[in-house]
């Protein structure tokens, strides 16, 4: 599998979007575990038709996402794609929904970052390392030793939830009578290793 490159831009993106959305960046943590290698879903809805006392526009849209980061943002993107002579409005949406795409997981790998307890990161590393997955009994493992080092932190959770984390993350997987690791776990790894973070952590 090839190393997912990450453009400067994406991640640049996602640090825009976490200064500028702090409080709706709260809700979307909340459902980060439906990022998954699979891709986003979403549900396509025609607009209803605008009318007098309640119009819907794409002026009106902008306006509700208006401030000036972001507006400084967007002008250097639209500056970069004009750089780039990258006329057609199809293109353009083309390679704006990558940038997106990029920056709304570059989000969810930071976030995961930052809870993700060192004893699960030290499972997915491992988990990465057998192509057929390992056993509930291999992982606990790694819950023993470090609900050992670290009972009180451990003592209200208990090994299914530690383990329920690491699935609803998206970052492993049941595979027959195993688990193991998904393409997004993997791209997390590699994530981490770009951005030069550090192999230890708590817990």
């Amino acid at each position: 599998m090839e190393p997912f490159a990450w453009p400067i831009a994406a991640v640049l993106i996602a640090f825009g979007f976490m200064l500028i959305f702090r409080s709706q960046i709260g809700a979307f943590l909340g459902r980060v575990k439906e990022v998954t290698s699979k891709g986003i879903r979403a549900e396509s809805q025609e607009p209803p038709p605008p009318t007098d006392t309640h119009p819907s526009t794409v002026e009106d849209l902008m306006r509700a996402f208006d401030n000036v980061i972001l507006v400084e943002r967007e002008s250097a993107l639209i500056q970069d794609l004009q750089a780039r002579g990258i006329a057609d409005p199809s293109d353009k949406v083309r390679v704006l929904t990558r940038y997106l795409a990029g920056a709304q997981i570059a989000l969810a790998f930071e976030h995961l970052d930052n809870v993700i307890w060192g004893s699960q990161l030290d499972l997915v590393r491992a988990i990465n390392t057998y192509p057929q997955g390992m056993t509930p009994q291999e992982l606990k493992v790694f819950y023993d030793a470090a609900s050992a080092a670290f009972p009180v932190a451990y003592q209200n959770y208990p090994f299914q939830g530690y383990l329920k984390f690491l699935v609803d993350s998206g970052l492993i997987t049941p595979a027959n009578d195993n688990y193991a690791i998904t393409t997004f776990g993997r791209e997390f790894l590699v994530y981490l290793a770009s951005m030069g973070r550090p192999g230890w952590r708590p817990f």
